[in-house]
């Protein structure tokens, strides 16, 4: 069944991979644009504005008034909460405050997905994080995001009748991501560029990843477990593949798929970094009944022949037509 849709950041790493799956799909959806963009389907409905703005937001919820909305804006590398934080903080938590004041305000009927991220866990005390894991935040994105969280179930505890869910993926990596200070796509770079790759921890911390096209595969199916009344109140969720690798292994697998040498240099400069952040998936897949397609090996293969095509020709991503 079709269904009415927007976005927010849209014109992101994971919002236009989203957008063109969804449209593919024949839903009808709406996002908030801020910045200039390469072309969209012709389909898809455009907002100019800026969620930190919440006439912007108001406008395109009331507007479109879509059976979901998935909150995906937000400032997302992690190291440019560190030189801009106060940018990253009222992005990500007036952001979400003004897409969950619009729903509330005009009462709507609409599934408001809050795209997280597993960063809320900082340091865990669990190993995997579950759930119900309590927050330790130490940079101002983690707290940033932690933060809109705790805005987002007390929406939920006090207006019961809003249907909100955070999800809270893990480290989504593939084609069209062009954060080059991200683990994956600075080393596949460094790598094809003959250069050394400089790795800031001693190497040895361990992160889950998870594929872009599984983690899309994952949102709409999370949309359809809605739809059918496998999911029937706003909730929290935690979305990951459950691969889970040192970063000097993910290295390695660049190189290997390259044909390379990894060549690299530990700076072990990142002292307050989580040595371990993994989380469990479990509930996710047993409610949308979602499972990985992609190995990360498969993956891998797949985004450095994007990110050699790319850097080749110096195409900018179109992330989808």
């Amino acid at each position: 069944m079709a269904h009415k849709i927007a976005i927010t950041g849209g014109t992101g790493f994971i919002g236009a991979a989203l957008a063109g799956s969804l449209l593919a799909l024949g839903h009808e959806v709406a996002m908030l644009i801020r910045d200039e963009t390469p072309p969209y389907h012709t389909r898809l409905r455009k907002v100019r504005g800026d969620v930190r703005n919440y006439d912007d937001v108001a406008r395109l919820i009331y507007e479109h008034q879509p059976f979901v909305i998935y909150h995906l804006a937000a400032v997302a590398p992690v190291g440019y909460g560190l030189i801009a934080p106060r940018q990253t903080i009222e992005t990500n938590v007036m952001g979400t405050v003004n897409v969950l004041e619009a729903v509330r305000n005009f009462k709507l009927d609409t599934q408001t997905i809050i795209i997280s991220s597993d960063k809320v866990y900082g340091k865990p005390l669990d190993s995997p994080a579950v759930e119900m894991t309590p927050f330790s935040p130490r940079h101002p994105y983690d707290a940033s995001k932690a933060a809109a969280d705790l805005i987002a179930t007390s929406y939920q505890a006090v207006y019961p009748w809003m249907n909100i869910h955070v999800i809270r993926p893990v480290n989504i990596y593939g084609p069209c991501d062009v954060h080059w200070n991200r683990l994956i796509p600075g080393c596949i770079k460094a790598f094809l560029e003959n250069e050394e790759f400089s790795i800031r921890s001693d190497g040895s911390f361990v992160r889950d990843y998870l594929y872009i096209d599984d983690c899309i595969y994952a949102l709409i199916a999370f949309v359809g477990a809605i739809a059918d009344g496998d999911i029937k109140e706003g909730s929290v969720w935690n979305l990951s593949s459950h691969q889970r690798f040192k970063v000097i292994t993910v290295v390695e697998t660049i190189a290997k798929v390259m044909g390379r040498d990894p060549k690299y240099r530990i700076l072990n400069m990142a002292p307050t970094e989580t040595r371990k952040l993994v989380v469990d998936g479990s509930k996710f897949m047993d409610a949308t009944k979602w499972r990985p397609t992609f190995t990360f090996l498969q993956g891998i293969e797949d985004t450095v022949s994007w990110y050699s095509n790319y850097l080749e020709h110096l195409n900018i991503p179109a992330g989808y037509k």
